[in-house]
């Protein structure tokens, strides 16, 4: 079922845009880039924070065809992959839009025709939100909605970790060892499940444009 997300308001006199969670604009909120994390940012410009005008609006460019390729590396590296098993990647992950695979297709094939796959689906985004500046926005809500979700399920993974590991001590082992070595595990999967929920946003959602000229933002 789509959930639907705040709306992303109309561009503002000057070029600005109001934020679509009713906080303010977006300006401070730092990048999550972290080992493993997402690419937010183009390499050049990583580390880098300062403004194209005077409007509040940053000129970063978020790199996302780095997050889908690092996603699809990933997939494909996990071994053979069926022709089953990379539709169902598509759907998914990609786009609804029927893909039939030939019989025989390696994995280079595979990663171009994904790639070209996402790129028609970000066209398609960029074709609506015309407005560099909505599209700024769009690519913020659908990477911070991913990092709440994510940061949510691992908060929750953490508090049932200390159920765990006390019930771990019995059998003598280094509770503080334990602990840290399972927080870990978690972490790295909260980073790999980041970055698939950002694809999914990115991607799958529908974005549907009202009169006033604001956006209803849906999400999978």
């Amino acid at each position: 079922k789509a959930q639907k997300e705040g709306t992303t308001p109309a561009p503002q006199p000057g070029g600005g845009a109001a934020d679509p969670e009713g906080e303010g604009d977006f300006d401070g909120t730092q990048p999550y880039d972290g080992e493993g994390g997402l690419p937010l940012f183009t390499e050049e410009q990583h580390g880098q924070r300062h403004r194209a005008d005077g409007n509040g609006a940053d000129d970063f460019e978020y790199d996302v065809l780095a997050l889908i390729k690092k996603d699809v590396d990933e997939f494909l590296q996990q071994g053979q992959t069926t022709k089953a098993q990379i539709e169902r990647y598509i759907f998914d992950n990609i786009s609804y839009e029927a893909h039939f695979l030939p019989e025989e297709i390696d994995n280079a094939q595979v990663k171009e025709m994904i790639l070209q796959l996402a790129q028609t689906e970000l066209k398609r985004k960029a074709d609506i939100l015309k407005d560099p500046v909505q599209l700024r926005n769009f690519y913020r809500l659908c990477l911070l909605k991913a990092i709440d979700t994510s940061w949510i399920e691992e908060v929750d993974t953490l508090e049932q970790l200390k159920n765990l590991i006390t019930a771990r001590t019995s059998a003598q082992r280094n509770p503080v060892y334990e602990y840290h070595f399972e927080a870990k595990r978690a972490y790295q999967a909260m980073q790999a499940n980041l970055r698939r929920l950002a694809l999914q946003n990115l991607l799958l959602s529908t974005i549907t444009v009202k009169k006033d000229g604001s956006l209803d933002v849906y999400f999978a």
